[in-house]
Formats: structure tokens, sequence, C-alpha cells
């Protein structure tokens, strides 16, 4: 049952990229519309964004990462899997992430630094909850030693909570030498 039809396809895009005092980020955005003649409940808006953004609240010691992005994600393993974000068939979603981050990092004594994270994300699909996840990050990095022999212990426990039920916890402890 094939059909001819005339479509028209519209894009924009913006982004920027700066640093004003203590905040540095960068923001790529596109918007693209596509619009059918005969079959108009194919039309569609879709959005992509990627924005990323620092701030040291205290200089070379706490600092606070955040990131967001919209994308379009197949829901479907019958839609084509591509790197064109407007070409995702009609069963695909559009997926929204947002994750925060503080992070602490410095020295203790001459030889001994530390480096620890905690990260928050969020994901949210429009009608698909099989992408609605939280997740939840905690790491920490303590190293040291002299010039040719070094130390590191790495730890970190993450939570992540889907809305389908799948639930995963982790706990990792890693601990070695370095040689130069």
């Amino acid at each position: 049952d094939k059909q001819k039809d005339i479509f028209g396809q519209a894009s924009g895009s913006l982004r920027l990229l700066g640093q004003f005092g203590a905040v540095r980020g960068a923001v790529d955005y596109a918007l693209t519309g596509i619009a059918f003649a005969k079959q108009s409940d194919l039309n569609d808006v879709t959005q992509f964004l990627r924005a990323a953004g620092t701030v040291e609240i205290v200089p070379q010691f706490f600092f606070v990462d955040a990131t967001a992005n919209i994308g379009q994600q197949p829901t479907s393993l019958q839609d084509v899997q591509t790197s064109d974000r407007s070409r995702i068939g009609a069963t695909g979603t559009q997926v929204r992430t947002f994750s925060l981050s503080p992070q602490v990092r410095g020295t203790l004594g001459p030889s001994v630094n530390y480096d620890g994270r905690l990260t928050w994300a969020d994901s949210r699909a429009s009608g698909a909850s099989i992408f609605n996840t939280q997740d939840t990050r905690a790491a920490l990095r303590v190293n040291g030693g002299s010039s040719r022999l070094g130390w590191f212990v790495d730890g970190s426990l993450q939570n992540t909570d889907g809305a389908v039920g799948v639930d995963n916890e982790s706990r990792l402890v890693d601990v070695g030498l370095t040689t130069e």
C-alpha cells in the first residue's frame, strides 16, 4: 500500500561556548521539523541538545559540573540505527537526561592527592518508560607516593533505579601501585 507524498524539512541550530568568571560551558542545540502534505500525522519536531557547564565555587577545590541532553532514541528493533537525528522512525521517543555532579579535590600533606565526586543523573523519555532511570554515583580516589613508586586507592558506589523494575547497585574498591 504505497502512497505518494511531498514533505518538507527545516532545521536550525545554535552552538555556544564560553567562560564568564568561574563558569565555563558549552551548548549545542538543534531543532528539526518535518511536515508532510498528505500524511500530516507523520509531521514531527525533534530537538537535540548537548549542554555542559562547570562552576568553580572554591578555587582549585570545589567544583560543580552539570550536563543536559535531549535526543531521539529508537524504541523498536525495526527502526534504522542512524546518526541523523531527524531519521528516527515513528516508534522513536525523545529522551531527556540531566546530571549534576559536585566534586572536591586537593592534597593532604606533601604527597597525597584526593578527588571525590558525587553524581546524580536522571533520564526521562516521552512515552517510553523503559528509558526512565535515576543514577546515583559516589567515587573517591586517593593517591600518592614518590616520583618512582606511587600508590592509589579508588572506591566507588553506584545505584541505578530503572522505571521498569531493573535496579542495580555496585561497589568497587581498587588498590594498586604505580611505577615510572
